[in-house]
């Protein structure tokens, strides 16, 4: 009987409506996800071995926006591992976007980076180009390496494994062992 009334009221919007009111009429608001998730992780590997890990408690996805993207409105953790599979960096933040055209992440709210050398990179903003495999921030950053060195800035840029890295509007302490 459902499948019958639904039918009925198809074959009535077709035969009263032009085409181009049909596809408006079908069209999901843009500002509605597409997709919902809770208590996501996801695991990326190659040849067997992971690579990255990702947790988020939320994922929302927005495939019909003028400009895609997912949220993460609850915070993103993402773990990079090495080739014995222990993490060797990573990446946490209380919101995150990934606009899906540009291939541009964005992570906000206290963002707390480590990388292989044991440096801990603190901002309130910091993107990763996936294009340019760029990471980099406009907003005061602090780097801490592992001798308590603090290093501060008010614009950060790096390659993708937080490794080579440079500070604009530089400011620190630095400390030197004496011998």
């Amino acid at each position: 009987m459902k499948v019958a009334a639904f039918c009925g009221a198809a074959s009535f919007i077709i035969s009263c409506t032009n085409d181009l009111d049909v596809v408006k009429s079908l069209n999901v608001d843009e500002s509605q996800a597409t997709q919902t998730g809770k208590h996501i992780t996801t695991l990326y590997s190659e040849g067997g071995k992971i690579k990255v890990k990702m947790i988020s408690p939320v994922l929302q996805r927005f495939e019909n926006a003028e400009d895609p993207k997912t949220i993460f409105p609850q915070g993103l953790e993402i773990f990079f591992y090495d080739q014995n599979n222990k993490v060797s960096s990573s990446l946490i933040c209380n919101y995150a976007i990934y606009y899906e055209v540009q291939k541009l992440w964005e992570a906000r709210n206290n963002v707390i980076g480590k990388n292989t050398k044991g440096e801990t990179l603190n901002t309130e903003r910091l993107f990763w180009n996936e294009k340019t495999r760029r990471i980099y921030s406009n907003d005061y950053t602090t780097v801490k390496s592992v001798d308590g060195s603090v290093y501060r800035g008010n614009k950060f840029e790096s390659d993708d494994h937080f490794e080579n890295y440079t500070l604009s509007g530089f400011s620190g302490n630095i400390n030197i062992k004496n011998e």
